[in-house]
Formats: structure tokens, sequence, C-alpha cells
């Protein structure tokens, strides 16, 4: 028996693409998501910067409390212009609106 799997599109690859092609969506702010059990930070930097995203949420699985069997997370925000911010351990829904008021607070409104 074996699984053959085809690789996914890489949509954060095909959103800057977008951007960068049109002056309308020149200000529009990307964020992306790494979840990553080794060199998470690094990995995420590499991502942020090869992509040309605005921020990256950084999610080292590797963490005690952080990952995808627990209602809790860490999370360390990672900008372009290489400013940080740290979300301690808390509960998954709260760091979602810590990032979803960074964010607010990174665009023009």
């Amino acid at each position: 028996m074996s699984i053959e799997f085809i690789k996914t599109p890489d949509i954060l690859k095909s959103v800057m693409e977008k951007k960068r092609s049109s002056p309308d969506l020149a200000s529009i702010f990307v964020a992306g998501f790494a979840a990553e059990t080794d060199d998470a930070e690094k990995y995420a930097l590499g991502k942020l910067h090869d992509k040309g995203l605005d921020m990256i949420c950084v999610n080292d699985l590797s963490s005690k409390g952080a990952g995808f069997n627990v209602d809790t997370n860490i999370i360390t925000i990672l900008f372009r212009d290489e400013k940080r911010k740290e979300i301690p351990l808390m509960k998954k829904t709260e760091a979602a609106q810590i990032i979803i008021k960074t964010i607010s607070e990174s665009i023009d409104l």
C-alpha cells in the first residue's frame, strides 16, 4: 500500500506576487505563520524575508504548552523591520486576539 502526495500551491507566494504586480494591492498587510519543531525562528525569518511578508507569527512546537494538541500557545511575532513581539504562554483564543490587534496597529485604517 502506498500514499501518493502532491505538492500544494504556495498560497503566501501567490498573494505576494499579486500584491507586487498590482498597485491597488500595494498597501495590503500580509502576515504569515510558521509552526516548526527545529530552528523555528531561523526558518520563520527565512520565510518572512524570502516571501517579503510584513510579519510572521512563529509557533515553536517544541515549547511546552505550544502546538496542536493543547489549548495554549506561545508565539513570537517577527516583523520585516526586525522588530519582534513575544506572546507568552496563554490560551490560543487570547493569543489570536493579540495577533489581530498587532496587525491592526501595524496598518493604516
